[in-house]
């Protein structure tokens, strides 16, 4: 989709970017065939008994351009970006999406000090009770590819915020496989014993009747 630059002198300059998918949306599959590494909510402990041999024994698959509409229910026009917040498809219910803005192999990274940053979002669909959310975290460049993490940023790796969610699947190149339980009355998700802790500004959090934004504090500098 488009970004577009501006400068005093020069104007606006139209910026072809690209998006990709959180790597906790993605299917997460043994190395070189089809066979779960992760199946519901629950981590396959033949495959995954302690981080370093997930890391190595399991991949995160790429989106092929059919699924990004279903079931992820994304989709772009080249210029505007729309999430559906529930998408049923033919294999189950996907809930929510986390996008990224890429340039390149790495995560756009976008320096505000001194400068404006807008947006404009159609709420017309998002009801009261519904968390529709634009904001920034402090997320290394490259997803914090290296050691185990050979996927990267093109993959949607290395998440955090400052609420140090203990859901992420794979932190620093480990998978988060100890003390893991699944979440009571989440078929998807749960909780492992690390956390991926950084910096957060929301500068959007809002539906049809309320708007928000808020600075999250976080002992890791960032």
């Amino acid at each position: 989709m488009a970004l577009k630059k501006c400068t005093k002198s020069g104007g606006c300059q139209s910026q072809r970017r690209e998006i990709t998918l959180d790597a906790n949306w993605r299917w997460v599959h043994n190395v070189g065939g089809y066979s779960n590494c992760y199946d519901g909510n629950k981590w396959d402990t033949s495959k995954c008994p302690d981080p370093e041999t997930c890391a190595r024994n399991c991949a995160l698959d790429g989106v092929p351009q059919a699924d990004w509409r279903s079931p992820y229910g994304i989709h772009s026009d080249g210029n505007e970006l729309q999430l559906n917040f529930v998408t049923r498809g033919q294999y189950g219910t996907n809930v929510g999406s986390r996008t990224y803005m890429l340039n390149g192999e790495q995560y756009e990274m976008f320096m505000l000090l001194g400068q404006e940053f807008t947006f404009t979002v159609d709420v017309s669909d998002l009801p009261c009770g519904i968390n529709g959310a634009l904001y920034f975290v402090a997320m290394d460049k490259t997803g914090n590819q290296g050691g185990g993490n050979m996927c990267g940023a093109k993959y949607g790796t290395g998440y955090c915020d400052a609420q140090c969610p203990h859901d992420i699947k794979f932190i620093d190149g480990g998978a988060n496989v100890i003390d893991w339980n699944p979440a009571p009355g989440d078929p998807n998700s749960g909780a492992g014993k690390w956390g991926s802790c950084c910096a957060e500004m929301d500068i959007w959090e809002a539906n049809k009747i309320s708007s928000a934004y808020t600075a999250h504090p976080c002992s890791v500098k960032g």
